[in-house]
């Protein structure tokens, strides 16, 4: 679009909540289709093309993107067409899609990486000894990072925020995180054949705010939180 294209386009859904006939709207991000007059000329809008594809209709950026414990990182198109391998130097715990953004974070051995989806440019955001990853993921705002360690009963989740990990002690092992209420907690699960814990760690007080602890025979592997 160009800028007054924009500025018609708000108008004309301002004036249609006014009149009562809209009662909510979503922006969509911006996708090249092949036959729209940016996408055969681009030039004519100061933009270009991210990659030369050939495709019937439209470009909108869907990738699928996989890894495994022998480190071989994967990704394909929603045809199933595989469009970019890499083996990397460590097991993939994990891969997490930004919230906001066209990356995401990789839990690889004892590291965790950044990889721009479109250039699979990686960078190393931070890698601690011995001890392996085995989840990192992105605040709702992907501002900041948690990850936790596999197997670890001392300092078991880190927050990566401005260059900087604190590490936080739940006297438990943590193999799957997530984040809540409004980023200012992280809930945590863990377990083994038959046995599993859950719990919700307050950033703020660097407390667990509560826990359930699992007996053999009762909970299973936690797959997800």
């Amino acid at each position: 679009q160009t800028a007054q294209e924009t500025i018609d386009s708000l108008e004309m859904v301002r004036q249609m909540f006014k009149a009562g006939i809209l009662q909510s709207a979503f922006w969509h991000q911006f996708a090249m289709t092949a036959h729209s007059p940016v996408g055969l000329h681009p030039e004519k809008f100061n933009v270009k093309k991210a990659k030369e594809v050939a495709i019937t209709f439209a470009d909108n950026d869907v990738e699928i993107m996989s890894g495994d414990w022998y480190g071989n990182l994967v990704s394909w198109d929603l045809n199933g067409k595989i469009i970019y391998q890499k083996k990397l130097q460590g097991d993939i715990a994990s891969i997490k899609k930004s919230h906001t953004q066209n990356k995401a974070l990789m839990a690889v051995g004892s590291a965790v990486f950044e990889i721009n989806i479109a250039t699979k440019l990686m960078t190393k955001l931070f890698e601690i000894e011995e001890v392996k990853i085995a989840q990192a993921i992105y605040s709702s705002d992907d501002k900041t990072v948690a990850v936790c360690k596999y197997w670890n009963t001392k300092d078991n989740i880190g927050i990566l925020k401005n260059g900087k990990v604190n590490w936080y002690n739940i006297g438990t092992s943590a193999n799957h995180i997530a984040f809540y209420g409004n980023d200012e907690k992280v809930a945590w699960a863990s377990g083994g054949i038959g046995a599993g814990n859950y719990g919700m760690l307050n950033l703020n007080t660097g407390k667990t705010d509560w826990q359930i602890e699992g007996k053999e025979g009762g909970f299973e592997d936690v797959a997800s939180v």
